[in-house]
């Protein structure tokens, strides 16, 4: 049966293996390393996710340092009582469960040898961090409420676009 599952034709053009010259397969990483590099990627990935994922959960007011600025002002300038205030712990809260959920997902994508599954998060990832970027830029250039903090939360997301883009594009 599993020889059934490898020989299956594959029928989506993204998930087709790229066919390469001998000398481009010569010049390519080891299999393994390439594995290893990916492992070590979404474990890196999962401990991250992780972490936010809690913190957005537990306290979701400290999401703010990347609004509004300091702690002090992220901690000290809202108010439980008002419906925006409450309304934007919610949006975080839920935003933090699907980050914990990356988490899960990166973590055992990460231990699988199946090579398609594997491809589909990268390629997902490659695509959802990308356009996070971009969100990010774009709400940037024409919002004024950002603080100077928030070009870490850009630079994140753009190293996850860039290390996920260049499996896809160069590991696989």
């Amino acid at each position: 049966q599993a020889s059934q599952l490898q020989s299956r034709p594959v029928r989506h053009p993204a998930m087709a293996e790229s066919k390469t010259s001998s000398t481009e397969a010569a010049s390519a990483a080891p299999a393994g390393v390439k594995q290893q590099s990916l492992d070590l990627l979404l474990a890196a990935h999962s401990a991250t996710a992780a972490v936010c994922g809690f913190v957005a959960l537990l306290v979701p007011h400290a999401f703010g340092v990347f609004f509004i600025g300091g702690l002090r002002e992220s901690f000290g300038s809202w108010s439980a009582s008002e419906p925006q205030v409450r309304l934007t712990h919610a949006v975080v809260r839920l935003y933090g469960a699907l980050i914990l959920g990356q988490a899960l997902i990166a973590w055992f994508v990460r231990g699988s040898m199946d090579s398609r599954l594997r491809r589909g998060a990268v390629l997902a990832y490659a695509f959802v961090f990308s356009a996070t970027v971009l969100v990010l830029l774009g709400s940037k250039a024409t919002e004024d409420f950002w603080h100077v903090s928030s070009w870490s939360v850009v630079a994140l997301f753009a190293w996850l676009a860039a290390s996920y883009g260049w499996v896809a594009c160069f590991c696989s």
